[in-house]
């Protein structure tokens, strides 16, 4: 009889203690389950995180980019200018020195001679405008480490000059010759303090023009406006 309450005594601590691991496991389940779900939670939004800075990243190398592609166009654009120039400007004397020796000139040489100057008016006012435009893109330049590469390539003039080489060759520039054009420096009007450029031909190129016998400039200019300058 002093068995029977022993026997009752443990098998009501094997239940209790059988619930209890069986609450603990219960517990950890759960807790599982939301660790898990918050774990997946959290990985959800580094994910879109992420995501949104690779966005905003990709965004602002486009920015980037666009900029540079503009102010390479700006390059191009007053590199023509200065090619044609020059070209025209050695034209323009060339008719001068003509009428001066012609006695009285000849009506050609006078309408080629005010040709040439007339765009000589149209060139220069391009200039002035493409410089307005290089300033404006001064002003909204951005951040950003693809930017300053590029601004800071622009102080190596001749190393930029080499690089190009190779498409001013398979533009059938001067360096497709044997002329030397493109060796020699640029000296223009444009920088009176004697400073020269290193460019590569444009479709302004004289030389380039007088091999093809055209010119296929990227300058347009609005004649209308030219003849209220004085």
């Amino acid at each position: 009889m002093a068995i029977q309450p022993l026997k009752l005594f443990h098998q009501h601590i094997l239940s209790y203690l059988t619930l209890a691991i069986d609450k603990i496991f219960s517990s950890v389940t759960i807790t599982t389950k939301q660790l898990k779900a918050k774990y997946q939670a959290r990985v959800q939004a580094n994910g879109f995180k992420l995501l949104l800075r690779e966005l905003r990243e990709a965004e602002h190398a486009r920015i980037q980019l666009d900029w540079i592609s503009e102010h390479r166009q700006e390059i191009r654009r007053v590199n023509n200018i200065i090619q044609r120039e020059t070209h025209i400007g050695s034209i323009s004397r060339h008719y001068e020195i003509q009428v001066q020796h012609e006695s009285p000139p000849e009506p050609s040489t006078l309408r080629k001679l005010h040709e040439c100057n007339f765009e000589l008016r149209l060139l220069n006012i391009e200039y002035f405008q493409h410089l307005e435009r290089m300033a404006e893109l001064m002003e909204r330049k951005p951040p950003g480490r693809l930017v300053h590469r590029y601004t800071k390539s622009l102080h190596k003039p001749k190393q930029l000059w080499n690089i190009e080489r190779t498409y001013c060759q398979l533009r059938g520039g001067c360096c497709s010759r044997e002329c030397g054009c493109c060796e020699r420096p640029w000296q223009t009007i444009r920088h009176p303090s004697g400073k020269v450029r290193y460019m590569h031909c444009t479709g302004s190129c004289g030389c380039c023009t007088r091999h093809r016998g055209y010119y296929s400039p990227i300058v347009v200019v609005n004649k209308k406006k030219a003849r209220h300058i004085t």
